[in-house]
């Protein structure tokens, strides 16, 4: 079995209307949490930098047989029998038992989904103001 990622990155979104996905009660909640582990706990840094954390899941990744493409154009998300099968990638298909989307939600919907298959509308996106955005996690 090969694994194979494809590294895309667009922009972010912000909704200005409202907040979408954690609600504000989850989200005051959550940093409060945040900030308990960081006072109490404290706040500690991997030797090398958070550069190594990344370099030691690509060794341990490519140990395990995956295979990583750079810069790589992710053209399209190929669906068959409602269930996405396939990554279309600089021209090349790529069977998929899963796919992960990590570039933000308005490029996979509008650039990579075909359009039966999108959950918003021209319209929805073009009321949206775009930003940069991030991934924090904590181990």
């Amino acid at each position: 079995m090969t694994f194979d990622f494809v590294f895309q990155a667009e922009d972010g979104i912000r909704d200005l209307v409202r907040s979408r996905g954690l609600g504000d009660v989850y989200k005051r909640q959550l940093y409060s949490l945040m900030n308990y582990a960081g006072l109490k706990l404290g706040t500690h840094y991997p030797e090398g930098g958070f550069g190594s954390v990344v370099k030691a899941m690509v060794d341990l990744a490519k140990m395990k047989g995956v295979t990583f493409h750079y810069n790589a154009n992710v053209e399209k998300i190929e669906i068959k029998h409602n269930e996405a099968n396939a990554l279309l990638v600089d021209g090349k298909l790529f069977p998929c038992d899963a796919i992960v989307a990590a570039a933000d939600y308005h490029h996979v919907e509008t650039k990579l989904l075909p359009s039966k298959y999108r959950n918003y509308t021209e319209e929805y996106w073009s009321k949206k103001t775009f930003a940069p955005s991030s991934l924090i996690f904590y181990l």
